[in-house]
């Protein structure tokens, strides 16, 4: 599949597709171009999070799931993945509340 989709929305699916395939450094690039025309785009940063919390960059992954929380406070999965990032940084008493 070819990188050099333009459309945003677009990218941002196929970063999903390869971030399913298990191509996480391909993933990881579309979010990042998504980002940089979308700053906001909040399933683009809880996906790059996902990624990040997967690589042990957690203070990233905190970075980014806080970011995207905050454009998005109610989503289900980015809290989860909120607790998953305590969790990662050995903090339970947070990732239970």
């Amino acid at each position: 599949m070819p990188l050099n989709i333009i459309n945003g929305d677009d990218r941002f699916q196929q970063g999903v597709i390869l971030q399913q395939a298990g191509r996480s450094e391909d993933a990881r690039r579309c979010y990042l171009e998504v980002l940089g025309v979308n700053p906001n785009h909040a399933r683009a940063l809880h996906n790059l999070a996902v990624l990040e919390l997967q690589a042990g960059r957690t203070d990233l992954a905190f970075s980014l799931v806080t970011r995207s929380l905050e454009i998005d406070p109610n989503s289900a999965e980015t809290h989860n993945t909120l607790g998953e990032v305590y969790r990662a940084r050995l903090d339970g008493s947070r990732a239970i509340a």
